[in-house]
């Protein structure tokens, strides 16, 4: 449900970003009504694609892997290169009411389509502590702020963070790790919170 939310609100900022091009079109002085579109032209968004497609829904999962801190797909590579808890208060939860645990990680774009940071690391991870699915935090590191939404090319690479409230401070994290939103089970790793 919440990578369901995430994927709503990257395809409204998607959409917002680009109603602010230009608009002319829209104004012209013609008194014939617009054409009617197909119903069946339905516009979406670059950046899903690249990591939901039906190819993603037709190659098995063996092809992309979760192991050693590692998730590999045809289109990227995340790499986590540290996690930790941190507390209410403390520098990257300054606001927070609850602990969270944060993950810093690197992503390598292995495909031809632009992508970034954050979004691929959204698109392909879940957290759980037991059953429950965590909240996304904001962001537990400042030195992503300007870059955590940068577009990445192929065969570069970009570090970013990001961070879960946990809902209690003794059960680990689990990563479930799935091929794009919504796409096949390609593994899973416990992270000790204590």
């Amino acid at each position: 449900m919440k990578k369901l939310y995430a994927l709503l609100v990257a395809l409204i900022l998607a959409l917002c970003l680009a109603g602010c091009g230009d608009n002319n079109d829209n104004n012209n002085s013609s008194s014939e009504p617009p054409a009617a579109e197909p119903e069946n032209n339905v516009q979406e968004s670059p950046d899903k694609d690249q990591f939901t497609n039906e190819d993603d829904q037709q190659k098995p999962a063996d092809e992309a892997s979760f192991k050693d801190n590692v998730v590999t797909t045809d289109d990227l590579k995340i790499e986590i290169t540290e996690h930790k808890v941190i507390q209410p208060g403390d520098e990257g939860n300054q606001y927070g009411s609850d602990p969270i645990i944060a993950f810093w990680y690197e992503v390598t774009n292995l495909s031809d389509d632009e992508i970034d940071p954050t979004t691929s690391w959204l698109f392909a991870f879940s957290a759980y502590q037991g059953d429950e699915e965590l909240s996304v935090s904001p962001l537990p590191d400042n030195a992503f702020v300007d870059t955590q939404l940068n577009s990445i090319g192929n065969g570069e690479s970009i570090k970013n963070a990001v961070g879960y409230t946990l809902t209690d401070e003794t059960t680990p994290v689990t990563l479930k790790a799935t091929k794009g939103l919504m796409g096949a089970d390609i593994g899973e790793q416990e992270y000790s919170i204590s």
